[in-house]
């Protein structure tokens, strides 16, 4: 689909998280309360942050998507 992020809640940790195209991998994974341990196998493995996601008004949400 040719997106540069898709938001998903993750099935192994129920964590809204959000994979996107940065880092070494070429995927980064971001989620709200981040446990790297208890992601899955996966094709591609993904850089994953330890920080957990930022907090902000759904107006800075979409400014930071459209960016």
């Amino acid at each position: 689909m040719d997106y540069g992020f898709h938001l998903f809640t993750d099935i192994g940790t129920g964590e809204n998280s959000v994979l996107y195209r940065a880092g070494p991998t070429g995927y980064r994974l971001a989620q709200v309360h981040p446990r790297p341990h208890l992601v899955g196998p996966v094709a591609v493995p993904p850089a994953v942050s330890d920080l957990p996601a930022p907090r902000m008004s759904v107006a800075e949400a979409e400014w930071r998507l459209c960016t």
